[in-house]
């Protein structure tokens, strides 16, 4: 499958492309080119119409994952702008324009920061209504709901969003346990969130999905059920 993945030059984009790469043909639209994979690295900005619409063309699937943050900032102090701009007028774009281009799969990177407060929370999975108010978690909110929409305007389309949770190497998710309160059960490697990606443009039913994809092994806080269910995805973790 001939796969464009939308900020695929980013801290997610880079664990996931390699293995992505084992199954499918695999090119990287950002801002930031990506020099391993040669002409297949588009350099451009994901506000850019034309830019977008060119890059739609010949594809079968679409990732969008671009973040809205900057690698230095916190996503609860994250300006409106830069949230919104990415997650919801330039997801939109893509959406439009892969769809007019007869793309019918999608895969939205979302994040639990749909929700307020997540490292105290007790338990969460989809049934939770999302209750974010900051910029990045409100935006990731209405880039789900767009799924939602561009559902119904294409019920032909499988259009998936995947909450994750923290996808790092090991070696950041030891320095982040040192400086902030992330749990262990907070965190996603890079094995557990190539499986995701993978499972996920495996899965081809129809419809708009909500789906939490973490690296809960246990699943008492973050669970993986309707991932399980829908892809057979679980996680290894370690």
């Amino acid at each position: 499958m001939r796969v464009l993945i939308i900020g695929g030059a980013g801290g997610v984009g880079s664990l996931v492309r390699p293995a992505i790469e084992t199954a499918h043909t695999v090119t990287v639209f950002d801002r930031v080119p990506v020099d391993a994979i040669g002409d297949r690295s588009i350099v451009g900005d994901a506000g850019d119409t034309d830019a977008v619409r060119a890059a739609v063309q010949q594809t079968d699937a679409i990732i969008y994952m671009p973040m809205g943050v900057g690698p230095s900032e916190k996503q609860a102090n994250c300006h409106v702008g830069q949230a919104f701009d990415v997650n919801v007028r330039d997801f939109f774009r893509c959406l439009t324009l892969g769809l007019e281009a007869g793309v019918n799969h999608y895969i939205y990177t979302s994040s639990l920061s749909v929700y307020r407060r997540l490292w105290k929370t007790k338990h969460v999975d989809e049934d939770q209504p999302p209750n974010a108010w900051d910029p990045y978690g409100m935006s990731k909110r209405l880039a789900e709901r767009l799924c939602e929409a561009a559902a119904g305007y294409a019920p032909q389309a499988t259009i998936l969003a995947l909450r994750l949770s923290m996808p790092v190497t090991k070696e950041r998710r030891e320095r982040l346990r040192q400086i902030s309160r992330v749990p262990e059960h907070g965190f996603t490697l890079p094995h557990d969130a190539r499986a995701i990606f993978l499972a996920a443009l495996a899965f081809s039913q129809p419809g708009a999905h909500v789906v939490q994809a973490t690296g809960d092994v246990n699943g008492r806080v973050f669970p993986n059920t309707r991932a399980e269910k829908l892809f057979g995805y679980r996680p290894v973790g370690r």
